[in-house]
C-alpha cells in the first residue's frame, strides 16, 4: 500500500507540470493565444519545467542517500548573497500569487564553508513548500543569522558553544496539526486528505537527509490557520582546508555519527553500508562483491560458522548466503541469525543451485527473506536486494512510529520488538540517571556498543544518543500531563542536568515548549 500510494501522488506530482506545459504549447501550436498573451505561457512553461526537473532531482538524490554515494562537495563562499540571489529568484512568482516576500539578515556578508547544490535544495524544497500552502495576501520570511549554541550531547559534562548558520523560513500559510508534526519528514507521508495538494511526500524528508549531510539540524514550529516556521542550522566554518573536505565528503547521510566518539576501524563500520557475503566458493564471493563494492563496505565468509562470527562483530545491513557450504550451512546460519536479538533485524537473502520448490520452502521456513538460484543475473539479485532493504525501512518507520513512541502498549512478539523493549525498559529504570552513558547503556542490554549502535540504527533510524533522548522526553511528555511537578522537576527527574538544554531538546522533539504542550493537552482533553 505505501508503495501503491507513493506511485499514484508521484504520477500526480508528474501530471500536474505536464498538463501546464502541454496545454500552453498547444495553444501557442494552433496559434489560440495573442502576442501579448505569448511572454506569460512562455513563463509557465519555463516554470513548470523546472518543477518537473526538481521532483525528478529528488527521486533521484533519494537513489544517491540510499546508496550511500550522494556527498558533499564543499567550497568557501558568502551564503549571504548565495542565499539572496535563491529568495529572489521567487519574486515574480511571489507577485503573481499576491504574497508578500521578505529576505532577512543582519550581516552583508558571511563567508562560511556549505555545499551550494545541496543548500540550494534545501531553500528551494522549504519555499516551494511555503508558498504551496500559503494563501493570497499572505507572507513569506527567510532570515539568516549567525547564532551561539551548545553542542547537543547531554552525556558531556562540560559542552562547547558553538556558532550555526541559521536559517528560518516562516510562512503565514495552513499550519501543520500537531499530531503530524513528528511526521512531516518521514518519506512519502502524507496528511491523509484525498484531494489536498500535499504532494508525494519526498520533499521535506530529502531536505531533513541534506541537512543531517551538512552535520545540521532542522526543526520546524507550526500552530494550524497561522502559519509554520522551518529552521535549520549548519555548523558555521570560517576556513576550508583539505582535512576537513577529505572528512565531510566521506559522510553517508543515511549513518551520521552524531558525535559518539568511536575511533579505527569501528568508525569506518558505522558510517558504512556493509554487505556480509557468506560463501565457499571463492570465485562466488568475487562475482558478487565486483557488482557491489562500489555501494557496499564487502565483508566475506566462507562457511556459516565464520559469517556468524562476522555478522555478531560487526552487524551488517544485508547477508546473502549460499546454502550448501561446510561446516555450518545456510539454513543453520540464517537459523542462528533469525534466533538472536542481536541479529535478527537483518536480511537474509539465499542463493542456492537447488531448484527445487522444497528447498525454496525450507529456506523461507528458516527465516530467509529472499531466495535465488544458481545460475543468477546480477540485476535480479540487485533488485532482490533493493527490495529487501526497501522492505526493513517501512518496518523502520513501523518501529519508530509505534514501538518507541508508545512503550507501554505494544504487544512484543518478533525478536526486533523484544530488544527494543529491552532497550526501552533500561532507559526506563535509570530515567533519573543523568550520568548513564553508551558504554553503560551497552552492558545493561548485553551487547556491545558496536552491536548495539547498528541495531538501534537499523530499527529506529536513531543513534544511540537520540534513542536515549527520546525515551527521557517522552516520559517527561507522560509527567507533564500529570501536572503533579513543575516542569523545572521533570528535567530533573527524567535525566537532564541542565534546565535550559531540556528546554531546547523538548522544542526541538515536539516542536513547542513545554509549557505549550501542557496546555494543548488541556485543550485536547476538553475538545474531547
Amino acid at each position: 500500500m505505501l508503495k501503491l500510494r507513493f506511485f499514484t501522488n508521484i504520477s500526480h506530482e508528474i501530471r500536474t507540470p505536464l498538463t501546464l506545459i502541454i496545454g500552453p504549447i498547444e495553444k501557442l501550436i494552433s496559434k489560440k493565444v495573442t502576442n501579448e498573451e505569448i511572454p506569460g505561457h512562455l513563463k509557465l512553461i519555463h516554470r513548470n519545467a523546472h518543477q518537473l526537473d526538481r521532483l525528478i532531482s529528488q527521486l533521484l538524490d533519494f537513489r544517491k542517500l540510499e546508496s550511500g554515494n550522494l556527498k558533499l562537495n564543499l567550497t568557501q563562499s558568502d551564503i549571504v548573497s548565495f542565499v539572496s540571489e535563491i529568495v529572489h529568484s521567487f519574486d515574480e512568482f511571489a507577485h503573481e500569487k499576491g504574497i508578500t516576500l521578505h529576505f532577512n539578515t543582519l550581516k552583508k556578508n558571511l563567508v562560511t564553508i556549505f555545499d551550494p547544490d545541496k543548500i540550494e535544495k534545501i531553500l528551494n524544497n522549504l519555499l516551494s513548500n511555503a508558498f504551496k500552502f500559503t494563501g493570497n495576501g499572505g507572507t513569506i520570511s527567510i532570515n539568516l543569522s549567525l547564532v551561539f549554541d551548545y553542542d547537543e550531547d547531554e552525556f558531556e559534562e562540560q559542552q562547547s558553544e558553538k556558532q550555526y548558520v541559521e536559517l528560518t523560513v516562516k510562512d503565514t500559510g495552513q499550519g501543520i496539526k500537531s499530531k503530524n508534526l513528528d511526521k512531516i519528514f518521514v518519506r512519502f507521508f502524507q496528511t491523509g486528505k484525498e484531494n489536498d495538494n500535499s504532494g508525494a511526500g519526498i520533499g521535506l524528508a530529502l531536505v531533513k537527509e541534506l541537512v543531517k549531510l551538512h552535520k545540521g539540524n532542522i526543526f520546524v514550529t507550526s500552530k494550524p490557520g497561522k502559519g509554520s516556521k522551518f529552521t535549520i542550522r549548519i555548523p558555521y566554518e570560517a576556513n576550508l582546508n583539505s582535512s576537513q573536505t577529505e572528512s565531510t565528503e566521506s559522510i553517508e547521510s543515511t549513518h551520521e555519527n552524531s558525535n559518539e566518539l568511536i575511533t579505527g576501524e569501528h568508525t569506518d563500520l558505522l558510517q558504512s553500508k556493509i554487505m556480509l557475503i557468506v560463501e565457499d566458493n571463492p570465485d562466488v564471493r568475487f562475482f558478487i562483491k565486483s557488482h557491489f563494492n562500489s555501494v557496499y563496505r564487502i565483508l566475506e565468509a566462507k562457511n556459516g560458522q565464520d559469517g556468524w562470527e562476522h555478522a555478531l562483530q560487526t552487524i551488517p545491513d544485508i547477508i546473502i548466503s549460499d546454502i550448501m557450504m561446510p561446516d555450518v550451512d545456510g539454513y543453520e546460519f540464517c537459523k542462528r541469525i533469525k534466533k538472536d536479538e542481536r541479529t535478527s533485524h537483518i536480511p537474509i537473502l539465499l542463493i542456492t543451485a537447488l531448484h527445487s520448490k522444497e528447498h525454496e520452502l525450507k529456506g523461507l521456513s528458516y527465516g530467509a527473506d529472499d531466495y535465488i538460484t544458481k545460475p543468477f543475473d546480477l540485476q535480479v539479485l540487485q533488485a532482490k536486494v533493493e527490495n529487501m532493504l526497501s522492505v526493513r525501512e517501512s518496518l523502520k518507520e513501523k518501529f519508530t512510529g509505534t514501538v518507541i513512541l508508545e512503550p507501554k502498549n505494544v504487544i512484543i512478539s518478533s525478536p526486533d520488538e523484544r530488544f527494543l523493549q529491552k532497550a526501552i525498559e533500561i532507559v526506563e529504570l535509570n530515567i533519573a540517571d543523568s550520568d548513564l552513558d553508551i558504554e553503560q547503556f551497552a552492558v545493561k542490554v548485553g551487547v556491545s556498543r558496536m552491536q548495539l549502535y547498528r541495531k538501534l540504527h537499523a530499527l529506529t533510524d536513531m543513534t544511540v544518543k537520540e534513542f536515549i533522548r527520546h525515551i527521557r522526553l517522552k516520559r517527561a511528555t507522560q509527567l507533564l500531563v500529570q501536572k503533579k511537578m513543575n516542569i523545572s522537576e521533570i528535567g530533573f527527574a527524567v535525566g537532564f542536568k541542565d534546565l535550559s538544554h531540556f528546554r531546547k531538546c523538548f522544542r526541538r522533539e515536539f516542536g513547542m515548549s513545554a509549557s505549550e504542550y501542557i496546555n494543548q493537552n488541556s485543550i485536547d482533553k476538553n475538545i474531547q
